[in-house]
């Protein structure tokens, strides 16, 4: 982390729970040794993590919150109308044409895993931290993302069959790719 006068502050934290909040905490921790492309941290408890960070708290102002809130909601919107307009998309293209292949079904449970996280994330803004409504809506929020992952994952299985083992990939694998996928 660079300051003012351009020096580097190495810092040894880990995640301190005791509060049960779960805050950046330097406490029993100390840079041993290192330079600026490795450290090697010592505490003398054991800790959730042993990570090398800047624990300064940093305070943003009122306009950089608002902004940052505002960029937010504005890209979390334009994804959400564009995924769903993606989707309409791909329902009236497998309704109207002879193309029903898997690869439509694929694109179709990724824009609806990342609309649906996209979704969440808009709305767990709303809740206050360490509610039930927040758990419930960050399990579901993990969930949809590793999702997506898990249909990129099946895109790049699909296209392996279709470029690599062409030969013998022409049979339906949806059943294979829903359980990886969701």
């Amino acid at each position: 982390m660079l300051n003012q006068s351009n020096k580097v502050f190495l810092y040894c934290a880990f995640l301190d729970y005791s509060t049960n909040e779960g805050v950046w905490s330097n406490e029993g921790c100390v840079r041993s040794d290192g330079n600026i492309s490795y450290s090697v941290c010592m505490c003398n408890h054991l800790t959730n993590f042993a990570i090398l960070m800047q624990v300064v708290h940093l305070e943003l102002t009122a306009g950089h919150k608002m902004a940052l809130s505002t960029i937010g909601y504005i890209g979390c919107s334009i994804s959400i109308f564009c995924l769903a307009i993606t989707l309409v998309t791909f329902a009236v293209l497998s309704s109207v044409s002879t193309i029903r292949n898997q690869r439509y079904h694929i694109h179709a449970n990724l824009s609806f895993a990342i609309l649906v996280a996209e979704i969440l994330l808009l709305i767990s803004a709303r809740f206050d931290p360490g509610t039930l409504p927040c758990k419930i809506t960050a399990v579901l929020l993990h969930f949809f993302f590793l999702s997506a992952f898990s249909w990129m994952l099946v895109e790049g299985l699909h296209l392996y069959s279709m470029v690599v083992k062409v030969f013998g990939s022409e049979g339906s694998k949806h059943f294979y790719y829903y359980s990886i996928g969701w």
